[in-house]
């Protein structure tokens, strides 16, 4: 059974407690945004989280940036320019 569907029969899981802890809201506040659709928590079998988080709303906003990693063109410089 998926989270999303746990969430949905008002079932809970340490995982929730864990990440609503960071996110600083209630479990219940956490597994609501989850089984409504407006939050996730983005996890998966083959890849370990060292900071677990949720998405959506009422969390705490997360930014992804990635400057002057391409493979084929490497210059901060131009990255920022950009």
């Amino acid at each position: 059974m998926s989270l999303i569907e746990k969430t949905r029969n008002g079932e809970m899981s340490g995982m929730i407690d864990e990440v609503a802890a960071v996110e600083n809201v209630s479990g219940e506040y956490l597994r609501d945004r989850i089984a409504d659709g407006t939050a996730c928590i983005p996890w998966s079998l083959g890849h370990h989280l060292d900071k677990p988080c949720a998405i959506g709303k009422g969390l705490k906003i997360k930014v992804n940036a990635n400057l002057g990693t391409s493979r084929d063109k490497c210059c901060i410089e131009t990255e920022l320019k950009n």
